[in-house]
């Protein structure tokens, strides 16, 4: 297991890219759970959303370059681009890379179907609702009152709904209130394993050294 931190990986869907910076941007200034982390957008004037394949090879290259591949990863993706996202993780995980989440914003119709932890983000009950058979995380969150599709992405500071927090059990919160939550849980869960990770192997390391 990596010692090093997550780096985020930001996909878009089809829309203007500037959008997706703006929403990074929106994203640090209210998320405390990744304030000292690296973030990397998967630029979709380029790489289609739903290539996944390309968008693993981009990343790659990427973290190639930096000296850091691989690493483990935290995927946040809107529309189209839950598609290629849910590749990319897939592709990671094959070639024993670490995926700590993926949060899918509005990726109705695509089942999320992983071996990590997948959360879903919906603009409105019906998208949310439908999308409850497809798989992710039994904790997901809605808009209420609903909003524009791309409101979802566009302006992420303004969205209030329905935290579900498990089938039946819904609390009233802002959208950034749910993201903090699901990020923040599952980069413990991470630390918590590279920590116990580390003990084992000076536990290890001590018996073939006595």
């Amino acid at each position: 297991m990596s010692n090093q931190q997550p780096l985020i990986v930001i996909i878009g869907g089809f829309h203007n890219l500037e959008i997706t910076i703006n929403f990074v941007n929106y994203l640090y200034s209210q998320i405390k759970a990744i304030k000292d982390l690296k973030y990397i957008i998967i630029p979709t004037d380029k790489v289609q959303p739903l290539d996944g394949l390309s968008a693993y090879n981009f990343l790659s290259n990427y973290l190639v370059n930096q000296s850091c591949f691989p690493c483990p990863i935290i995927v946040i993706s809107f529309s189209a681009g839950v598609v290629g996202a849910i590749i990319l993780g897939k592709l990671w995980k094959a070639r024993n890379g670490e995926v700590l989440c993926l949060l899918a914003f509005d990726g109705w119709g695509v089942p999320l179907i992983a071996d990590f932890p997948c959360y879903r983000v919906s603009h409105d009950h019906f998208t949310h609702v439908s999308s409850l058979l497809l798989g992710g995380e039994e904790s997901s969150f809605y808009a209420q009152p609903m909003v524009n599709h791309l409101e979802l992405w566009r302006s992420p500071l303004e969205i209030q709904g329905q935290w579900q927090m498990k089938l039946g059990v819904e609390k009233t919160v802002k959208m950034t209130d749910f993201i903090q939550f699901c990020l923040q849980k599952e980069i413990d869960n991470y630390i918590k394993k590279c920590k116990k990770y580390s003990e084992t192997e000076a536990k290890n390391n001590h018996k073939k050294n006595n």
